[in-house]
């Protein structure tokens, strides 16, 4: 995984956008900057939900990634149904919802 200097797109509340910047496609994620930016963010490809913002190091938030890619609810294709995933992981295995909540609020993450 190597970030790229370029246009890409991510999805916002008013549909995708594109943005300049540096970017990276660790699929079901994005990690992106724009060009003005000095940190980093992750965003999930399909809603555009941001799901950790201000990494310092595109190498810690490549390792975010790898921790984030194992949960099957970020395979969701959009945001209500995220949600509702997130919910059942949370009433169901509530040890691994929390394992999630811990991984995204890392504060080593975020310098």
């Amino acid at each position: 995984m190597r970030s790229k200097k370029g246009t890409y797109k991510i999805a916002t509340n008013e549909g995708w956008v594109e943005k300049e910047g540096s970017f990276c496609h660790c699929f079901p994620f994005v990690i992106h900057r724009e060009s003005h930016q000095r940190q980093w963010t992750i965003s999930h490809m399909a809603t555009g939900y941001q799901v950790i913002k201000e990494i310092a190091r595109f190498k810690d938030a490549k390792r975010a990634v790898d921790k984030l890619k194992p949960f099957s609810v970020f395979l969701m294709p959009d945001l209500e149904t995220w949600n509702k995933a997130l919910l059942r992981l949370q009433n169901n295995k509530p040890k691994e919802y929390t394992e999630l909540i811990s991984i995204i609020s890392q504060q080593w993450i975020k310098r």
